[in-house]
């Protein structure tokens, strides 16, 4: 027998939503119900995927998705469409209001919802229920911090965990290097001590931990430690007395020097009325505390002080000098006994500023003496110190006291002798060098003769003694030979020493002048313009002014 089954259409199971929803990184199987010997086929937006072939097909790309089954070869029946949406998720990012925390602070974290998403927040992977649903949350608990965002597929997105940490605030204390009131110029050291600092800021902008402050104020610090966290310690306050800073004490004296045992006024430029003290030396004189002048009887460097309060102003030094009166005491420049037409000078210590005045009306501090006298100085200093010398005498002595000698006449070739006196009564005679105690110097030449006297005072004079050749008559010898021996060298022919005028003229045997002179030179050495006159005999012819005859004779010439 054969059976003949008429089969019925393929059954197909595909019982989904019209639309389905997954998650990104998500699929979802559509499936129909398997039947032996059914032929499936899948479609996506009406095409025919390759190789899906089964009654079940795993999506994860959005689309239009269906499925065919066939119980007869080429008879196939569609099941319905189903829209498969893949939706995208939004990973939330936490923002912090802050970096860093410190404790006692709250955190603030936000979320950009813009999309108005389902949120919810954990902490440590702990949900908060009671953030459900919000952008922004506030927290002040240490630890890890996340939100998430769902779609419309429920799907969830997390995002990067946040760590949330509140560090421990610094403790900060401000100490002070004194706590005096301070005085201009002085400066306090402000410290601030802390523990977990890190940086500082002080309300004047400096950034170190100790500060140096010269000024009235009040001073804080603000603190940071791990963190960014701050603390801003207490104010301190700095007072500076400032009543003096533009005060500059000025000792005024009554006069700029001063002499030994004078009286000194010193005051101050105390306008301000303030209390003072007053140093000597640099040690306080306690009887003149507040006194705006007082009287200075000891040298010393002078000191004033301004006070107000503990603060004070001190003056420079002024150095008070008692000059002591100048030494008058004259030097002598010898000390030994001066004579007539000598100098002497007298003379005090300089000192530059002093004047002097001597009784004579000079103004110098020495002077130049040339006369027997009494001499004083006085002297005046800058400090108007004044001194005056002892008398000093002083006696020049006279020189001796010799006449004027006339001149001496010596007839040589009479062999005469001159006999030169001088005044009697003086210690020593010195004649042409020879010292003696005798007044007298016999001569038996023509010439200058010297003589120096000395008394008993050291004194000297010098006089010149002149001793002319004359004869009474003209006298000459009638030979003579110039040979060089020292004897008989010149003839001379004396008798002419007061006569210029005189002239002599020497002939040779024929007649010949050889020789010319006068009565200034009344001599002949034998020699001719052309050298040596030869040997012979000569004429000579002497005209006077004391005679109106010539005088004329024979003179011999040998070698």
């Amino acid at each position: 027998p054969i059976t003949v089954n008429n089969n019925k259409g393929p059954i197909i199971t595909f019982a989904y939503a019209p639309i389905v929803n997954i998650c990104t990184n998500d699929s979802f199987v559509f499936e129909t119900q398997l039947f032996t010997g059914y032929t499936y086929r899948w479609f996506k937006d009406n095409v025919q995927l390759a190789n899906a072939n089964l009654n079940r097909y795993k999506a994860n790309v959005s689309g239009n998705y269906r499925v065919e089954a066939s119980s007869c070869s080429d008879t196939f029946e569609s099941s319905t469409t189903v829209k498969l949406n893949v939706l995208p998720t939004i990973t939330p990012v936490i923002s912090k209001d802050k970096v860093e925390y410190c404790k006692g602070e709250t955190a603030k974290l936000t979320v950009d919802n813009a999309q108005q998403l389902p949120t919810k927040w954990y902490f440590n992977d702990v949900e908060l229920t009671a953030f459900n649903a919000k952008s922004e949350i506030v927290v002040s608990a240490d630890g890890i911090y996340r939100v998430s965002f769902f779609n419309a597929a429920n799907c969830e997105a997390k995002s990067t965990a946040v760590l949330v940490e509140f560090s421990e605030p610094p403790v900060v204390q401000v100490t002070r290097s004194s706590d005096k009131v301070l005085c201009d110029g002085e400066s306090v050291r402000l410290t601030a001590v802390t523990t977990n600092g890190i940086k500082y800021l002080w309300n004047t902008g400096e950034t170190t931990s100790t500060i140096d402050v010269g000024t009235s104020g009040k001073y804080k610090v603000l603190v940071y430690g791990t963190g960014s966290c701050a603390v801003g310690s207490e104010e301190v306050e700095v007072v500076v007395n400032t009543a003096l800073k533009d005060i500059k004490p000025t000792i005024i004296a009554n006069k700029q020097l001063y002499c030994k045992d004078e009286n000194v006024t010193l005051s101050v430029n105390n306008q301000g009325a303030f209390p003072t003290k007053w140093f000597k030396d640099g040690t306080e004189i306690v009887a003149f505390a507040n006194k705006n002048s007082i009287e200075a009887v000891d040298a010393g460097n002078y000191e004033v002080a301004f006070l107000s309060g503990s603060c004070s102003r001190t003056s420079i030094v002024f150095p008070l000098i008692f000059s002591a009166p100048p030494d008058a005491t004259i030097t002598k420049s010898t000390a030994k006994s001066l004579c007539e037409g000598e100098i002497l000078t007298l003379s005090v210590p300089y000192l530059a500023g002093n004047k002097y005045l001597w009784n004579t009306g000079e103004t110098s501090n020495l002077i130049k003496v040339t006369k027997s006298g009494a001499y004083r100085i006085e002297i005046f200093t800058e400090a108007n110190c004044y001194s005056t010398s002892d008398i000093l005498d002083v006696t020049i002595n006279k020189t001796p006291n010799v006449p004027i000698i006339p001149p001496l006449n010596i007839c040589q070739l009479l062999k005469e002798e001159v006999e030169l006196k001088a005044p009697e009564g003086y210690l020593y005679y010195v004649w042409n060098g020879v010292r003696t105690t005798k007044p007298t110097f016999l001569v038996d030449r023509a010439g200058d003769y010297r003589l120096t006297i000395e008394d008993v005072n050291a004194c000297t004079v010098t006089v010149i003694y002149k001793v002319l050749p004359y004869c009474k008559e003209l006298m000459m010898p009638n030979t003579f030979s110039p040979n060089g021996d020292g004897v008989n060298d010149i003839w001379t022919i004396n008798g002419l020493e007061n006569d210029t005028k005189a002239s002599i003229t020497i002939f040779n045997r024929i007649g010949v002048k050889v020789y010319e002179t006068n009565g200034v030179k009344a001599f002949w050495d034998g020699k001719t313009k052309n050298g040596h006159a030869p040997v012979g005999t000569y004429y000579y012819l002497i005209t006077t002014t004391n005679s109106t005859k010539p005088v004329n004779g024979t003179i011999t010439l040998i070698r």
